[in-house]
């Protein structure tokens, strides 16, 4: 369905009615142009304003100073330092089996970079691996078969305690 909007002059200021409802159309002056009243309302609350537009601004400025400041560092070379390059020379495996649950036992010494430890699979129960004051309330809980890779210059860092009787852990480090 097309609609017809008729443009009448100014001097013949009327409405249609179309199913009952009033339509007023554009008002044109002498010239063709369109002719608009524009009526004024206080502004909603919390309009912007020109007292309100001072935190937008601010952020627009940082915002442009960043990128200022970033495309001044892109023309820059970046300078690493390389301290080491970490390749293992030395692997080392073992097993430590706590005799007495209940009682915590030390790992060796052996100095390492890192470690992989993985509870024993013939486990009855868990083992509780920490510091010097590991128990079965404070310890990491590792169950039968799980791991945990480490990094660490010391395998004797690490502490043992379990659930039973003659569970262990086995160890493989390097360095």
């Amino acid at each position: 369905m097309a609609l017809l909007v008729p443009l009448l002059p100014v001097t013949k200021p009327t409405s249609i009615k179309i199913d009952g409802v009033d339509y007023y159309p554009p008002l044109i002056d002498s010239a063709g142009h369109l002719q608009v009243d524009i009526l004024s309302t206080a502004l909603a609350t919390g309009a912007a304003t020109s007292g309100k537009q001072d935190t937008m601004i601010t952020a627009l400025q940082l915002i442009d100073d960043l990128r200022n400041a970033l495309n001044t560092v892109a023309t820059q070379q970046l300078r690493v330092d390389i301290i080491s390059l970490f390749i293992p020379s030395t692997i080392a495996n073992g097993r430590t089996v706590v005799t007495t649950a209940g009682t915590r036992v030390r790992l060796s010494t052996l100095s390492c970079k890192a470690m992989v430890i993985t509870a024993q699979f013939d486990n009855t129960g868990k083992i509780y691996l920490g510091t010097s004051t590991v128990s079965s309330v404070n310890g990491y809980i590792l169950e039968p078969g799980d791991s945990i890779s480490l990094m660490i210059d010391n395998r004797n860092r690490f502490y043992i305690d379990a659930e039973y009787d003659g569970d262990g852990i086995s160890s493989i480090a390097i360095s």
